[in-house]
C-alpha cells in the first residue's frame, strides 16, 4: 500500500533538518503528486530550484510540469537540468519524451537514440559484432531487428518491420520468447527467433525501437495498417 501522507510528514519533516536537501524536495514532491496535490508539488519543486539551481531539482521540475501537462514548461526545465549536467546522455533521452508527447517527433527520434547509452541498457543489450544499419539501401541483405525493452514496446514497434520488406529487406526479427505464436503472423519477417535462441547469421543490426528514427516517422506517417499482428484462432476460441 502506498502511504503518501506518511512520506510527505517524513519528507517535510527531512526540509525542516535540512532546508536545502533535493532528496527531502524530491519525496516531498513525490507525494504530493502521489496525493493528486500538483498545486503543492510544483511550489515545492519551484522552492527546491531557488534552493539547488542543479540538473537534479530542474529534471523534477520538469517532471511535476508534464504531470500537470504543461509541456512547454517541461521542455523548458529539462533544457535546464541539460545546460546544467555534465554528462546529459540520460537527460536528452527524458527531453525526447517530453517532445513526444508534443508531438514533435522528428525532433524527438535522434535524442531516443540516446536510451542506448544509458547504463543499464548497455548491460541489456546483446552483444552484437555486426555493423549499425543507419537508413542506407541495403535491398537483399539481412538485417537483425532484435528487441530491446518491455513486450508492450516490441508489440507497438512490430509495425515498422513490413516496411522494410518493401524496400527488398531480408529481416531476421528476434523477440521475447512469449511472443513467437504472436509474431508469426507478422508480415515481412524472413526468419523469427526467440532472445533465447542462438542468433542466425545476419549482415547488419538495428534495436527495434530505433526504427522509427530511420523512418522519419512523423504523427501523420506511423504506420497504421492495422490489424498487423493477429492471435492464434485456436487460442483465442479457447
Amino acid at each position: 500500500m502506498l502511504r503518501f501522507d506518511e512520506a510527505l510528514a517524513n519528507g517535510q519533516r527531512a526540509l525542516q533538518l535540512k532546508p536545502t536537501s533535493n532528496d527531502a524536495f524530491t519525496l516531498v514532491t513525490n507525494s504530493f503528486l502521489g496525493l493528486g496535490r500538483f498545486d503543492e508539488a510544483l511550489a515545492t519543486m519551484r522552492q527546491a530550484v531557488a534552493a539547488n539551481p542543479n540538473a537534479a531539482s530542474y529534471k523534477m521540475l520538469a517532471i511535476v510540469y508534464a504531470k500537470r501537462g504543461e509541456l512547454e514548461s517541461a521542455l523548458q526545465a529539462i533544457d535546464q537540468a541539460i545546460a546544467a549536467e555534465a554528462d546529459p546522455t540520460g537527460l536528452q533521452f527524458d527531453k525526447s519524451l517530453i517532445l513526444m508527447l508534443l508531438g514533435r517527433l522528428g525532433e524527438a527520434w535522434p535524442l531516443y537514440e540516446h536510451r542506448l547509452r544509458k547504463a543499464e541498457m548497455i548491460e541489456f543489450l546483446p552483444k552484437l559484432t555486426q555493423p549499425r544499419w543507419h537508413g542506407e539501401p541495403i535491398a537483399g541483405q539481412r538485417l537483425l531487428a532484435f528487441a530491446e525493452q518491455g513486450r508492450g514496446d516490441t508489440i507497438q514497434f512490430a509495425r515498422f518491420i513490413p516496411l522494410l520488406a518493401t524496400q527488398g529487406v531480408q529481416v531476421v526479427l528476434q523477440v521475447q520468447s512469449e511472443l513467437v505464436t504472436l509474431f508469426s503472423s507478422l508480415r515481412g519477417v524472413t526468419q523469427l527467433v526467440s532472445q533465447d535462441d542462438p542468433l542466425p547469421t545476419h549482415d547488419l543490426q538495428i534495436p527495434l525501437l530505433s526504427l522509427a528514427g530511420i523512418f522519419g516517422t512523423t504523427l501523420e506517417t506511423i504506420p497504421a495498417t492495422i490489424p498487423y499482428l493477429a492471435a492464434d484462432p485456436a487460442k483465442a476460441a479457447r
